[in-house]
């Protein structure tokens, strides 16, 4: 399967990273996953457990390489860990387009926008729903400079290799 997409039009989501996990290893080819809430009704004060992670960026990350889209409603994100330091990775993913709606609070952006470039470098940032929010807008500027860094470094090496 290419393509996986899941809209809930009446709440949430019931999702967690273990759930993520379990529909990528099914999946390890997908190019575009999209998991979006269009309307949240109610807050359920008992679904802390179904609550995505930082970790699930990491697991997408490990086992859908050829990832391209990703699309996540971020109503349920829990942020009160920071991200985590991603593993190494030997190969380069393609360019991820990744569009986030329901944007939660950030703290720490700069500790953001360096997660996500470790995993995606090429990495093409589109806020949805709270992308006024100040920290979401330092994330973006963060991973447009650090795209904008890779491709001069790769110029700067080039141009050292043919003189």
């Amino acid at each position: 399967m290419r393509e996986f997409w899941v809209t809930s039009y009446d709440g949430q989501l019931f999702m967690k990273d273990e759930d993520i996990h379990t529909l990528v290893k099914r999946w390890p080819s997908l190019c575009s996953l999209t998991l979006i809430e269009r309307v949240r009704r109610y807050v359920c004060a008992s679904c802390d457990e179904y609550q995505l992670s930082w970790a699930s960026f990491v697991i997408l990350r490990t086992h859908c390489t050829k990832l391209e889209h990703l699309h996540l409603s971020l109503a349920s994100f829990n942020t009160s860990l920071p991200p985590p330091i991603p593993p190494l990775y030997t190969s380069t993913p393609p360019r991820l387009h990744l569009t986030l709606s329901d944007l939660p609070k950030i703290t720490e952006p700069f500790e953001v926008a360096l997660f996500l470039t470790a995993l995606w470098p090429q990495l093409h940032p589109l806020w949805q729903t709270g992308w006024r929010e100040f920290a979401w807008r330092e994330v973006t500027k963060l991973t447009e400079f650090t795209a904008h860094r890779q491709k001069f470094m790769t110029r700067l090496r080039e141009s050292s290799i043919t003189n």
